[in-house]
C-alpha cells in the first residue's frame, strides 16, 4: 500500500506529500496543530505541503511530520466550517467565446456552468493572493493560451486548466480569461491581506 513521505528541501525545510487523494486543507489543519516552536511557515500546495524551519529539521521533527502524513485524514466535520465567497463578476473576458467554442457550449452556458459549481481554494501560488480555485467543470477545462499575454488587469478571471481563479494584481497571465470582478483579492495593508484562503469556499455569480 502506498504511503505518504517527507522529502528534505534545501537545509531548512520539508516537503509533505500525501498518500493517494487526501484534502490539503485538512492535512494542514494537522500540520499547523502540532506546530513546533521552530517551524517558520507552512505552505499548501496542490497535492503537498512545504515546511519550513530555523535551521536543519531534526530527526524528531521530521519523524513528528511523517506521522501526521501517514495518520488517517482528520475528520472534516470536527473543523470549523469553511468561509464561503460569493464573487460578483461581469462575464465579458477577451477569452470568453473561445472557452465557449472549446466546450461546445453557447457563452450563456459556459458562464452558468461556471456559476453553478462551489469551488475550494486549494492553494495561494503564482502571486500574493492568488488562489488556485479546484472544482472546475471538465468540460470547461480549456488549455492555458499558447503565448500568455503580457499584462493581465487584476480583478480578472481565468481558467487555466483543471483551474479557475482571479488575478489579483497587474501581471502577465497565460490564463484564458473569461470576466472580471471589482473585489480586491489582496491588500497588504489589511489585517487578512489575502482575501481567499486554503479551504475556503467560493461561488462565481454573474452580475
Amino acid at each position: 500500500m502506498a504511503r505518504g513521505i517527507v522529502i528534505p528541501v534545501g537545509e531548512a525545510a520539508l516537503l509533505l506529500r500525501p498518500a493517494g487523494p487526501r484534502s490539503i486543507p485538512a492535512l494542514l489543519r494537522a500540520v499547523e496543530a502540532a506546530r513546533g516552536p521552530r517551524v517558520l511557515d507552512t505552505v499548501p500546495g496542490a497535492d503537498s505541503i512545504l515546511v519550513t524551519f530555523e535551521g536543519p529539521p531534526s530527526e524528531a521533527e521530521r519523524a513528528r511530520l511523517l506521522r501526521i502524513v501517514e495518520s488517517p485524514p482528520p475528520n472534516d466535520d470536527d473543523a470549523s466550517p469553511p468561509l464561503v465567497h460569493r464573487v460578483p463578476v461581469a462575464y465579458d473576458g477577451p477569452d470568453l467565446e473561445r472557452v465557449a467554442r472549446h466546450a461546445g457550449l453557447r457563452v450563456r452556458e459556459v458562464i452558468d456552468l461556471h456559476c453553478a459549481t462551489e469551488y475550494r481554494v486549494a492553494f495561494i501560488g503564482f502571486q500574493p493572493g492568488f488562489a488556485y480555485l479546484s472544482g472546475l467543470a471538465p468540460r470547461l477545462q480549456v488549455p492555458r493560451l499558447g503565448t500568455p499575454r503580457a499584462r493581465v488587469l487584476p480583478g480578472s478571471v481565468g481558467i487555466g486548466g483543471e483551474w479557475t481563479g482571479v488575478y489579483p494584481s497587474a501581471s502577465p497571465g497565460g490564463w484564458n480569461l473569461v470576466g472580471r470582478t471589482d473585489l480586491r483579492m489582496f491588500d497588504p495593508a489589511s489585517d487578512r491581506p489575502t482575501r481567499l484562503g486554503p479551504g475556503d469556499l467560493v461561488r462565481f455569480v454573474s452580475s
